[in-house]
């Protein structure tokens, strides 16, 4: 995000919203994760990098965070057995011969929670080779691990979720069972105690159904 100047970050998000659309900002530095938030962002999406000061800057502003945890969880997964792609080592390498550590899922969820910063789940499943699609119930793992209860991890890939991308008036589940995908190395008791190791919910979800359409924004808000 700190690519843009800030006349231009400004300028993207009016007229995106006065279209009625979201914007997400794809963030990593606190730098960018500030400006962002400064000119109106919607959502920060990773925050690799959110420090105490920048998760009070989110919490004040009301911008949801999406720190796309699974990603953290495959990394460590890969790395324990392994099969961590060079690509990946090595760009490691390179940031702390710079000097750059990256901070951890939990270090970044801690300031989160310290200071209320809405939280949402959310992955780019499919942007990279950590994260495929299917994987994304890691990030509810993640977030019991990072601290957060298990009713929290649930409510945030669902209501909050469903509330940011504004459809949180089309119904809610009355009830609901989190499933994910094969072991989870590295996930604590907690974690294990209410994540069902299974297959996800893709193998029967959307077979012989339409999916509904979001809403299409066909002009300005007034």
């Amino acid at each position: 995000m700190a690519q843009f100047r800030r006349e231009e970050l400004v300028a993207i998000i009016k007229k995106a919203h006065r279209w009625g659309r979201h914007v997400c900002g794809h963030a990593h530095g606190t730098e960018g994760i500030a400006w962002a938030i400064e000119s109106g962002i919607d959502t920060i999406e990773h925050g690799q990098f959110l420090d105490d000061a920048t998760a009070k800057l989110t919490a004040d502003s009301g911008t949801v965070f999406v720190p796309t945890l699974a990603n953290d969880f495959n990394r460590r997964r890969l790395d324990e057995s392994g099969k961590l792609p060079k690509v990946q080592r090595n760009r490691a390498a390179e940031l702390a011969a710079m000097g750059i550590v990256w901070s951890t899922a939990e270090e970044r969820m801690a300031h989160s929670r310290k200071h209320g910063v809405i939280v949402a789940a959310g992955t780019d499943s499919g942007g990279n080779a950590i994260v495929l699609h299917g994987d994304n119930g890691a990030e509810l793992v993640m977030l019991v691990e990072c601290g957060y209860s298990p009713k929290e991890a649930v409510l945030a890939a669902t209501s909050v979720v469903a509330k940011t991308i504004r459809v949180d008036s089309r119904g809610r589940a009355r009830s609901a069972r989190v499933r994910l995908p094969g072991p989870l190395p590295g996930a604590g008791p907690e974690a294990r105690s209410w994540a069902r190791c299974a297959r996800s919910r893709r193998a029967r979800s959307g077979r012989g159904r339409r999916r509904r359409p979001l809403p299409d924004h066909t002009g300005p808000r007034d």
